[in-house]
């Protein structure tokens, strides 16, 4: 059994709370014509908007974008129309302002008469006194464990 091609049609237009948009549409015939387009452009002005048409002389598309680094041209049935990147803006600059002068302190700082000696807030030791080590009779001992063996049990 043939099925023969149905007309169709569809699309939808998105954006989220960054300020990116997507959008897809297309359209097809009973000859199976393909028609459509699709892309995308963010907050920061960079976009891609490609339409095409798919039928019985192959997949054609046209693509307009300003995406950094591609390069007008065609290829492979798709013409790119590549357009400059939007400069961001200049800063303006700022005046240049000489410095205030230092602020000078009225009067003189000078560091506290020492009136005395205190005690160390921790025990002083001249040197550590060496001690033999200890003697142990006989090395300790280390064992396995006892085995346990596991059968299975016939009636």
């Amino acid at each position: 059994m043939q099925v023969s091609p149905q007309s169709y049609s569809f699309g939808y237009n998105s954006a989220d709370e960054f300020g990116t948009r997507i959008q897809r549409q297309e359209t097809s015939d009973v000859n199976n014509v393909r028609t459509g387009s699709y892309g995308y452009a963010d907050a920061n002005g960079i976009f891609r908007h490609v339409q095409y048409i798919a039928d019985a002389a192959g997949f054609r598309a046209s693509v307009d974008t300003n995406e950094p680094g591609t390069a007008g041209g065609q290829t492979a049935g798709v013409l790119y129309n590549a357009a400059p990147v939007p400069a961001a803006p200049t800063p303006a600059r700022a005046p240049v302002v000489a410095a205030a002068a230092p602020y000078k302190v009225p009067f003189a700082i000078a560091p506290a008469a020492v009136t005395g000696v205190l005690p160390a807030p921790y025990p002083t030791y001249a040197k550590p006194a060496a001690a033999a080590a200890p003697l142990y009779a006989a090395p300790p001992k280390y064992a396995a464990p006892a085995a346990v063996g596991y059968a299975p049990k016939y009636l």
